[in-house]
């Protein structure tokens, strides 16, 4: 996929457009590959304070729809949340003072096609459906679909993101120390 194809995808005509939250959605979500290289060449395009907003009212909503029970699953989809947050303020940081760190944005390319991996191509979640008995593993991304059926009644899941949860490489994410402190200003 190019650049051109991904605006298709996003329902885009340039990067002026991602401006809605259908817009990061389905760039999370989408089981179409889309390697980091087009991401970066995304985030170069659009205005990375829209994706700040959208990615915080993103992993909100994702947030919402987890059952109170999955605690741990909700306190690493809010760590993984902070990460995308601190990465975007960081290359903002470094856009708007005009020494733009290219650096910084593929890290964030290679944070969202990591994420995308993890959340929406790998089946790591185990399910049962309650009524039928059908057992199985999926991507976060539909188990996360299941539970928004259950609870508009259309179904009884038994989900387990005990191994999603730990297959989500967050050691694998550093930020320096002046990375750090010259966000504390930020907010």
């Amino acid at each position: 996929m190019d650049l051109n194809e991904l605006y298709m995808l996003l329902d885009m005509d340039s990067g002026d457009d991602f401006r809605y939250f259908e817009n990061v959605a389905e760039l999370f979500e989408s089981s179409r590959d889309i390697g980091n290289d087009v991401i970066y060449a995304l985030l170069l395009n659009i205005d990375l304070h829209e994706l700040k907003g959208l990615c915080s009212q993103y992993f909100d909503q994702l947030g919402e729809v987890l059952p109170e029970s999955e605690t741990d699953f909700f306190t690493l989809l809010d760590i993984i949340g902070r990460v995308f947050k601190g990465m975007i303020e960081a290359a903002i940081k470094s856009r708007d003072s005009g020494e733009e760190d290219r650096n910084m944005i593929l890290k964030l390319a290679d944070e969202i096609g990591k994420f995308r991996a993890w959340y929406s191509l790998t089946d790591h979640v185990g399910f049962v459906d309650e009524i039928s008995g059908e057992s199985g593993l999926l991507p976060v991304r539909d188990a996360l679909t299941l539970i928004r059926e259950e609870n508009l009644g259309e179904g009884s899941y038994r989900i387990d993101f005990s191994e999603a949860a730990c297959r989500y490489p967050l050691d694998e994410y550093i930020m320096s120390f002046s990375d750090l402190t010259g966000l504390s200003g930020g907010e």
